[in-house]
């Protein structure tokens, strides 16, 4: 019995899976189907269940946990269980560019920073 209630798409896209933890590492992986809730992949390694992970795809990124990992004659085939998802990347990093731009008053490609600190009349410091 399938207790699925989203839709499920078959892909079989190349990607980079970030494996976090203290020191992050990237791992080449095949994603195989995705759906609003999880994905499946087949990767070169085994993944220890409970590991997040971060899927980068297109212009988005997927947070996850893994939720199995098991062998089999194509390699060893994960199943992600999703946290989050963040898409359209390019457009958020785009704005908060221009956001610090517009703060600072700064121009594309000028990355100094303006000090509009002011000084209260009578606070003047004594060293």
């Amino acid at each position: 019995m399938d207790r699925r209630t989203e839709p499920r798409f078959e892909l079989d896209q190349t990607i980079v899976l970030t494996i976090l933890g203290d020191s992050d590492r990237l791992v080449p992986a095949t994603l195989k189907n995705l759906s609003g809730r999880g994905l499946r992949l087949i990767t070169g390694c085994a993944i220890q269940l409970g590991t997040a992970v971060r899927i980068d795809i297109n212009d988005s990124v997927l947070l996850g946990e893994v939720c199995y990992c098991s062998s089999t004659p194509d390699g060893l085939v994960c199943g992600v269980q999703l946290e989050q998802a963040l898409n359209s990347v390019g457009d958020l990093t785009r704005l908060v560019s221009r956001l610090m731009m517009e703060d600072t008053g700064s121009r594309p490609g000028d990355h100094s920073v303006k000090d509009e600190r002011r000084i209260p009349a009578g606070s003047q410091s004594s060293r």
